[in-house]
Protein backbone atom coordinates (compact mmCIF):
# COMPACT_ATOMS: atom_id res chain seq x y z
CA UNK A 1 0.00 0.00 0.00
CA UNK A 2 1.73 3.57 -1.14
CA UNK A 3 1.14 6.39 1.16
CA UNK A 4 -1.25 8.77 -1.06
CA UNK A 5 -1.17 11.99 1.07
CA UNK A 6 -0.12 14.51 -1.66
CA UNK A 7 1.66 17.40 -0.76
CA UNK A 8 2.99 19.91 -3.68
CA UNK A 9 4.93 22.58 -1.50
CA UNK A 10 7.80 23.25 -3.60
CA UNK A 11 8.32 26.79 -1.34
CA UNK A 12 7.82 24.91 1.50
CA UNK A 13 10.16 22.36 1.11
CA UNK A 14 12.67 25.02 0.06
CA UNK A 15 12.03 26.70 3.85
CA UNK A 16 11.98 23.31 5.19
CA UNK A 17 15.37 22.51 3.37
CA UNK A 18 17.08 26.04 4.59
CA UNK A 19 15.55 24.74 8.61
CA UNK A 20 17.55 21.61 8.11
CA UNK A 21 20.90 23.28 7.62
CA UNK A 22 19.90 25.55 10.62
CA UNK A 23 19.00 22.32 12.59
CA UNK A 24 22.60 20.63 11.81
CA UNK A 25 24.02 23.69 13.20
CA UNK A 26 22.78 22.82 16.84
CA UNK A 27 23.56 19.28 16.39
CA UNK A 28 20.29 18.14 18.08
CA UNK A 29 19.76 14.94 19.56
CA UNK A 30 15.76 15.29 19.68
CA UNK A 31 13.30 17.38 18.03
CA UNK A 32 9.59 17.46 18.98
CA UNK A 33 7.84 18.41 15.43
CA UNK A 34 4.60 18.39 14.08
CA UNK A 35 5.46 16.54 11.23
CA UNK A 36 3.93 16.36 7.43
CA UNK A 37 2.35 13.07 6.92
CA UNK A 38 4.83 11.79 4.77
CA UNK A 39 7.57 12.14 7.45
CA UNK A 40 9.59 14.94 4.97
CA UNK A 41 11.97 16.27 7.99
CA UNK A 42 12.24 13.05 9.34
CA UNK A 43 13.56 11.86 6.03
CA UNK A 44 15.71 14.78 6.46
CA UNK A 45 17.68 14.41 9.25
CA UNK A 46 17.94 10.53 9.86
CA UNK A 47 20.14 10.69 12.14
CA UNK A 48 18.45 12.98 14.58
CA UNK A 49 15.73 11.09 17.30
CA UNK A 50 12.15 12.54 16.33
CA UNK A 51 9.11 12.73 19.03
CA UNK A 52 6.13 13.62 16.79
CA UNK A 53 2.50 14.90 17.85
CA UNK A 54 -0.78 14.44 15.09
CA UNK A 55 -3.84 15.41 16.40
CA UNK A 56 -6.14 14.08 13.31
CA UNK A 57 -6.77 10.91 13.80
CA UNK A 58 -7.16 9.97 10.28
CA UNK A 59 -3.93 11.61 9.50
CA UNK A 60 -2.38 9.54 12.46
CA UNK A 61 -3.49 6.74 11.91
CA UNK A 62 -2.01 6.70 8.09
CA UNK A 63 1.31 8.04 9.51
CA UNK A 64 1.38 4.93 12.19
CA UNK A 65 1.38 2.42 8.85
CA UNK A 66 4.62 4.15 7.97
CA UNK A 67 6.27 5.04 11.32
CA UNK A 68 8.06 1.58 10.75
CA UNK A 69 9.92 2.79 7.82
CA UNK A 70 11.91 5.56 10.08
CA UNK A 71 14.53 4.26 12.53
CA UNK A 72 14.67 7.49 13.83
CA UNK A 73 11.04 8.42 15.33
CA UNK A 74 11.12 7.52 19.01
CA UNK A 75 7.59 8.04 19.63
CA UNK A 76 4.60 9.25 17.01
CA UNK A 77 1.48 10.05 19.60
CA UNK A 78 -1.91 10.89 18.53
CA UNK A 79 -2.74 14.23 19.93
CA UNK A 80 -2.36 18.07 21.07
CA UNK A 81 1.43 18.83 21.34
CA UNK A 82 0.67 20.20 24.35
CA UNK A 83 0.53 16.85 25.63
CA UNK A 84 3.97 17.29 25.53
CA UNK A 85 4.37 19.50 28.52
CA UNK A 86 4.11 16.60 31.04
CA UNK A 87 6.52 14.71 29.61
CA UNK A 88 9.86 14.38 31.26
CA UNK A 89 12.07 14.10 27.85
CA UNK A 90 13.29 16.98 26.71
CA UNK A 91 13.98 18.05 22.75
CA UNK A 92 16.88 19.92 21.85
CA UNK A 93 14.55 21.61 19.09
CA UNK A 94 11.01 21.98 19.21
CA UNK A 95 9.58 22.96 15.64
CA UNK A 96 5.68 24.07 15.63
CA UNK A 97 4.84 23.57 12.31
CA UNK A 98 1.02 24.93 12.64
CA UNK A 99 -1.32 25.00 9.96
CA UNK A 100 -3.11 27.59 12.25
CA UNK A 101 -2.34 31.55 13.04
CA UNK A 102 -0.24 32.68 16.07
CA UNK A 103 -3.51 33.65 18.04
CA UNK A 104 -5.42 30.37 17.24
CA UNK A 105 -2.14 28.66 18.69
CA UNK A 106 -1.24 30.95 21.30
CA UNK A 107 -2.99 28.25 24.03
CA UNK A 108 -0.25 25.55 22.74
CA UNK A 109 2.41 27.81 22.79
CA UNK A 110 1.81 28.79 26.38
CA UNK A 111 1.47 24.98 27.68
CA UNK A 112 5.20 24.48 26.18
CA UNK A 113 6.78 27.65 27.54
CA UNK A 114 8.74 25.38 29.79
CA UNK A 115 9.38 23.39 27.23
CA UNK A 116 10.79 26.01 24.56
CA UNK A 117 12.64 27.46 27.71
CA UNK A 118 15.54 24.97 27.89
CA UNK A 119 15.46 23.91 24.09
CA UNK A 120 18.67 25.19 22.02
CA UNK A 121 16.19 25.98 18.90
CA UNK A 122 12.28 26.82 18.72
CA UNK A 123 10.70 27.38 15.15
CA UNK A 124 7.33 27.70 14.57
CA UNK A 125 5.54 28.26 11.14
CA UNK A 126 1.83 29.68 10.88
CA UNK A 127 -0.61 30.97 8.45
CA UNK A 128 -0.40 34.64 7.85
CA UNK A 129 -4.52 34.70 6.83
CA UNK A 130 -7.22 32.78 5.66
CA UNK A 131 -6.93 31.27 2.20
CA UNK A 132 -9.06 33.43 -0.66
CA UNK A 133 -8.31 36.89 1.16
CA UNK A 134 -6.38 39.39 -0.19
CA UNK A 135 -2.32 39.52 0.03
CA UNK A 136 -2.86 43.08 1.65
CA UNK A 137 -1.39 43.39 5.22
CA UNK A 138 0.33 40.05 5.74
CA UNK A 139 4.12 42.01 6.12
CA UNK A 140 2.58 43.83 9.01
CA UNK A 141 1.67 40.40 10.78
CA UNK A 142 4.68 38.80 9.61
CA UNK A 143 6.98 41.05 11.34
CA UNK A 144 4.96 41.12 14.64
CA UNK A 145 5.19 38.08 15.19
CA UNK A 146 8.80 37.53 16.95
CA UNK A 147 7.61 40.50 19.40
CA UNK A 148 4.32 38.60 19.80
CA UNK A 149 5.80 35.27 20.90
CA UNK A 150 8.00 37.13 23.40
CA UNK A 151 5.53 39.06 24.84
CA UNK A 152 3.63 35.89 25.16
CA UNK A 153 6.36 33.59 26.60
CA UNK A 154 7.83 36.35 28.77
CA UNK A 155 11.21 35.63 27.55
CA UNK A 156 13.88 36.57 24.96
CA UNK A 157 14.26 35.27 21.70
CA UNK A 158 17.07 35.40 19.64
CA UNK A 159 16.08 35.60 16.24
CA UNK A 160 17.80 33.21 13.78
CA UNK A 161 15.41 32.29 10.58
CA UNK A 162 12.27 34.29 9.32
CA UNK A 163 11.35 33.30 5.83
CA UNK A 164 7.56 34.07 4.58
CA UNK A 165 6.09 31.89 1.46
CA UNK A 166 3.34 31.18 -0.38
CA UNK A 167 1.99 27.64 -1.32
CA UNK A 168 -1.27 27.69 -0.82
CA UNK A 169 -1.56 30.31 1.28
CA UNK A 170 0.91 33.13 3.22
CA UNK A 171 2.64 31.57 6.15
CA UNK A 172 6.26 32.51 7.96
CA UNK A 173 8.38 30.27 9.38
CA UNK A 174 10.38 32.00 12.18
CA UNK A 175 12.99 30.16 14.40
CA UNK A 176 14.29 31.56 17.78
CA UNK A 177 17.29 30.78 20.15
CA UNK A 178 15.09 31.24 23.77
CA UNK A 179 17.72 32.91 25.86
Amino acid sequence: MEFDYKEDRPNKDKVRQRLTDLILKYKPKKILALESPKFELVKMLPNVKFLIYEKDYTVYKRMKQYKSKFKNILSLNRGNISNFKSSKLKADVIYLDFCGTLSGEKENILKLKDKIRVCKLFVVTFSLREPRQRYEGVSNYYLSVPARLQRMLDMNLNIVFGENYVDTSPMVTVGFEPK
